[in-house]
């Protein structure tokens, strides 16, 4: 900048020495010269003072100030331009769709400025996902998120991981049916814990196994923003529900768990019991749909017994069938919990004792099975040839048959 000044200004005093000499090699014309002799004739040329040639060497320099940009005003000065923040991040995305190969989604241009964002159903794709997550991750108007059944996979995933680490303004977050796998939940757990922003987030339906199940516990563990986590249809196990269980303890700020449909066994849903029964912040837990039958819930139940800090206000138990002993301890709780709702399957059917059959039933059918006729079947009984047989008789035939 400095440079260009410089330059600007030497520029300047060069044209005006040229200006100066021209103005006095040129002849004055008559007009002018009628002007300036018309006050006086007696004036003669040698009384007009002849005018000194002017060069760079007799300009002096000390008087200007070279700092002065205002001072000088010429052409060659180059105007700033200013840009304007995009907050929604709209150059970014058509950028990167650009870079990455893939075409935008008109959808997304028109509603990303929305505060509730549904990108439900779009079948974006790991491709898709890097572009819009390029454009999320400087966006500060999108405050819910839905990126449900878009076939994301483990490197969608972790595109959407590296864009929570940059946007702070998401609360509410769907990545629910994405398979995003067992690979993805590691990252989706670190970027979970170091994220405060984030109240509600749902991850139903995304093929995590038992080993994912301990990296999202970690991520409740250690989470102090979390208010409400859907994990329901995935395949967690015991350790899975150990660890589950380890985080309910500590956790004091998670309000809801969906755990429905994870193959949870009897033995799991005492595992999440022990962590129940420490936890003073959970109001709703619904583990329906589980494996876990009326002894897993009566262990749910006699957890919460345990707890007189338990705030629980619905218990859902959809599609599990309960029986008599259930019933007792539940009783119980609806004493130290009377505003809590629970949902169950209904009862289990009373077992019915076998009904008896009828001898004569019984003897048709081993005739018939046999392919006898009556009167053989009662000859082998005839043990004497008396054509009679005994009761005794009768009796003890039929054992050996």
């Amino acid at each position: 900048m400095f440079k260009l000044f410089m330059a600007n200004f030497y520029y300047f005093i060069l044209q005006t020495v040229s200006r100066a000499s021209s103005r006095k090699s040129r002849p004055a014309s008559s007009g002018s010269h009628l002007t300036k002799h018309h006050a006086s004739d007696s004036d003669s040329d040698d009384d007009v003072p002849k005018r000194k040639d002017i060069t760079i060497s007799d300009v002096d320099f000390s008087t200007v100030d070279i700092l002065d940009e205002k001072a000088f005003d010429t052409d060659l000065e180059i105007e700033e331009t200013t840009t304007t923040y995009d907050h929604t991040g709209r150059t970014s995305y058509i950028e990167g769709c650009k870079r990455i190969g893939v075409v935008p989604a008109s959808y997304f241009l028109r509603h990303m400025h929305d505060s509730n964002l549904s990108m439900t159903h779009h079948g974006l794709g790991s491709e898709g996902m890097k572009a819009i997550a390029r454009s999320l991750a400087s966006n500060t108007t999108v405050l819910k998120l839905d990126l449900s059944d878009n076939w994301l996979g483990y490197h969608g995933g972790m595109s959407v991981c590296e864009m929570l680490k940059e946007n702070c303004f998401i609360t509410e977050l769907n990545l629910s049916d994405n398979r995003l796998g067992a690979g993805c939940a590691e990252a989706l757990s670190k970027t979970i814990i170091h994220n405060t922003t984030l109240t509600h987030i749902t991850l139903s339906g995304n093929n995590f196994d038992d080993k994912a199940a301990v990296f999202l516990a970690e991520a409740i563990n250690n989470n102090v923003a979390l208010k409400k986590i859907n994990l329901s249809w995935n395949g967690f196990g015991l350790e899975g529900s150990r660890t589950l269980g380890d985080a309910l303890k500590a956790n004091g700020t998670l309000e809801e768990l969906d755990i429905s449909n994870n193959r949870l066994t009897t033995e799991c849903a005492v595992l999440i019991g022990k962590g129940l029964s420490a936890n003073e912040t959970l109001k709703i837990l619904k583990m329906g749909k589980n494996p876990m039958q009326s002894s897993g819930c009566y262990g749910i139940c006699a957890a919460i017994l345990r707890n007189p800090n338990c705030i629980l206000q619905q218990l859902d138990f959809t599609d599990i069938l309960v029986n008599k002993d259930f019933e007792e301890v539940y009783k119980q709780v609806a004493e130290q919990l009377p505003n809590l709702k629970m949902k169950h399957g209904g009862m289990e059917p009373e077992l019915k004792p076998k009904a008896k059959i009828h001898p004569m039933v019984k003897l048709n059918n081993y005739i018939k099975k046999n392919n006898l006729r009556l009167v053989d079947f009662f000859n082998k009984f005839d043990k004497d040839g008396s054509m009679s047989v005994t009761y005794d008789e009768f009796e003890q035939g039929l054992e050996v048959s």
